[in-house]
């Protein structure tokens, strides 16, 4: 959860700038074998994708997930909150998340900062 947190700003332009090119989905964060504790940075930026249906993600088969990240993806308000996968080899975990700012205007930020 401290991920989350700290990365809010960028997971939520992410996020917000995926669902305004391919509509609802997740912020998918995919490495495809090492653990966390092998690596220095939790994830790659490489390894950052947007996925609007979790499923097709490598490695991920429709036995990978219950049915509650699809949930999430149908459910979720893009204006005021994100949802972020974490697959690690064969385990996903999603979360729906929200925070400050709210997704449109955290890639408006960040577009500004790179201006």
């Amino acid at each position: 959860m401290a991920f989350l947190v700290a990365h809010w700003p960028e997971l939520a332009a992410a996020a917000f700038e995926g669902y305004a090119r391919h509509g609802a989905g997740a912020v998918v964060l995919w490495r495809e074998e090492a653990t966390r504790g092998a690596r220095r940075r939790p994830f790659e930026p490489e390894r950052l994708w947007y996925a609007t249906q979790v499923h097709t993600l490598p490695g991920a088969g429709p036995d990978a997930f219950d049915g509650w990240e699809a949930g999430l993806i149908e459910a979720y308000d893009p204006r005021a909150e994100a949802v972020v996968v974490f697959a690690e080899g064969p385990v996903f975990a999603g979360y729906g998340v929200a925070g400050t700012p709210r997704p449109p205007e955290a890639l408006r930020l960040s577009r500004a900062a790179t201006n």
